[in-house]
């Protein structure tokens, strides 16, 4: 369960080259993350994003981080992700949209 306060002090953009999480009540917490280093992005919507018609945006960059569980640690990926998004599925799109085209100039060799 996600807490609602996180919910509350979270803010998110998308320019033309990056998507930016801002959080935190007394200090700001910024990270971007800029569209060339995006591997993945999916939507994640739970029975409570159904009823309230809401849902994840997730993005993968590559990164992954050591998880514990009791004496044992396991290694997963790391997901950033855009919370409770009013409409996830077109806030995909736009993240989709943004990398499809980053990657379709390097293929044709041209810097970006």
């Amino acid at each position: 369960m996600k807490p609602i306060l996180n919910y509350k002090v979270t803010y998110y953009a998308l320019t033309n080259k990056r998507a930016i999480f801002q959080t935190g009540i007394i200090g700001r917490d910024f990270r971007s993350i800029d569209y060339d280093n995006v591997q993945n992005s999916s939507v994640n919507v739970g029975i409570l994003g159904v009823l309230f018609r809401v849902g994840d945006v997730r993005i993968f960059t590559g990164e992954l981080e050591t998880v514990q569980t009791g004496n044992n640690s396991r290694i997963q990926a790391k997901y950033d992700a855009f919370t409770f998004v009013p409409t996830p599925y077109e806030v995909l799109k736009q993240i989709q949209k943004r990398t499809s085209h980053k990657k379709e100039i390097f293929y044709a060799g041209k810097v970006a």
